[in-house]
């Protein structure tokens, strides 16, 4: 199953007839980290995969800031089965790291991704190498 993109958030509000905010956040978070890649194994899923030298950075757009831990099963369960050391959550507010299962997830704010993002890409490069 594919997923379709667009590259304008404000083409996407106006194609939209319900404005669900956390679906344009989860678009801009795809277009501006050019990601080309998404992961879904049975009811599971991970919004953006980031291939970057060879390198795997997951991403799960989450626009709130009362994150349950079953709404992270997918990264979850993407970080176990390809050994993948970090994920990131970007939040509305939620700034924070926590472990689970031995693997680190970052949540960020939609405006602290926003401004690191060239930073996290490039300090994840030796870290999470993986071969699907």
């Amino acid at each position: 199953m594919k997923k379709l993109y667009i590259s304008s958030t404000t083409l996407l509000f106006h194609l939209s007839e319900n404005q669900d905010f956390g679906r344009v956040v989860e678009n801009l978070v795809i277009n501006s980290s050019k990601a080309r890649f998404f992961w879904r194994r049975g009811t599971s899923e991970v919004d953006c995969i980031l291939l970057n030298e060879g390198t795997t950075i997951p991403f799960q757009s989450k626009y709130k800031n009362d994150i349950k831990k079953k709404e992270l099963k997918g990264l979850i369960k993407f970080l176990k089965e390809f050994s993948v050391k970090k994920g990131y959550v970007i939040t509305k507010e939620s700034d924070e790291e926590v472990m689970v299962d031995e693997h680190q997830i970052i949540f960020l704010p939609l405006w602290k991704w926003l401004l690191q993002f060239d930073k996290i890409a490039t300090e994840n490069t030796v870290q999470n190498r993986v071969d699907f």
